[in-house]
């Protein structure tokens, strides 16, 4: 991409370049603005089955 458009895209939005360039990469990685989240700790070990049979 054209460094000058990034110069126009982020002086019309009122950023820096690199946050035009930012959310064009994520926008092409992830079809997103922003990139998915990353969770701390340990995942769970229970299943939504068993949470709902728990919850009954």
């Amino acid at each position: 991409m054209a460094p000058y458009l990034h110069q126009s895209m982020a002086r019309d939005a009122g950023c820096s370049e690199r946050t035009v360039t930012h959310i064009r990469r994520n926008l092409r990685l992830f079809g997103s603005a922003s990139p998915p989240l990353i969770r701390a700790g340990r995942p769970r070990s229970i299943t939504p089955s068993m949470l709902d049979v728990l919850s009954h």
